[in-house]
């Protein structure tokens, strides 16, 4: 069951307005440390100090609706115009997929999750980011949790209860027929989850919120990801 919290997480906040000094300096050493690996191993990326705008910490944590599965997501917000590299963005993330495979990252058993973000290109309207935000640079509120009442709170969780259903029901088809169709659900969940977001990105606890996180909870998704990389390892013959 996912309920909401009358504080912040305790372990990461110090108060509703500090976070606690050793959690920031290891989102910051996290960052830096990332942004280090990419310039010794990149002769396109030249990523200057001046170039991060911002550290955005945002999701679960920076909310009253955090729980063990919730990951420390970080947005670095990046002003990379000066480059030619029309993709840069997508070489940094491609740099980061390969970094994460050698780097476990965590703060107190929370996964951290990094995304870049151009300056200039906001996904979410004048937004970086989705919901409340916290800037680990400037180490104040950008925009504080929104408040949820009770009555809200019921609704949002009897709705989430309709779409919950319909993707185990879509779960349960997918599993019968030896997970061919894995990866269209996965997407799916995935992309459902996303427009949910977009759709208010100022107040992320949606019906769709509340059945991602059940089928976190479930494990479906990482039941999902098994298979897909255990269909794709399948060896073909031809002989």
């Amino acid at each position: 069951m996912i309920h909401k919290h009358n504080n912040m997480n305790r372990k990461i906040w110090k108060n509703e307005n500090v976070l606690h000094t050793n959690v920031r300096d290891v989102m910051f050493y996290v960052v830096w440390g990332f942004i280090d690996f990419v310039r010794n191993n990149s002769k396109e990326l030249h990523i200057k100090n001046q170039d991060i705008i911002d550290i955005i910490f945002y999701g679960d944590l920076v909310n009253y609706f955090y729980d063990k599965l919730s990951d420390v997501n970080i947005c670095v917000v990046l002003d990379l115009k000066h480059l030619k590299q029309k993709d840069a963005f997508h070489m940094l993330n491609a740099f980061y997929d390969k970094w994460i495979q050698t780097h476990i990252c965590k703060i107190y058993g929370h996964k951290i999750k990094m995304r870049f973000t151009d300056k200039h290109n906001p996904p979410f309207m004048d937004r970086y980011t989705y919901g409340s935000e916290y800037s680990i640079i400037r180490n104040e509120w950008i925009f504080k949790p929104l408040q949820i009442t009770n009555t809200q709170l019921c609704k949002i969780r009897d709705d989430s209860v309709k779409t919950y259903k319909q993707i185990m029901r879509d779960f349960h088809i997918v599993k019968k027929n030896n997970f061919v169709d894995a990866i269209p659900l996965y997407n799916n969940i995935q992309k459902s989850f996303e427009m949910s977001l977009v759709s208010d990105y100022t107040q992320p606890i949606t019906p769709m919120y509340f059945a991602y996180k059940k089928i976190q909870q479930r494990k479906i998704l990482q039941k999902l990801e098994h298979q897909i990389i255990k269909n794709q390892s399948k060896k073909f013959v031809l002989k």
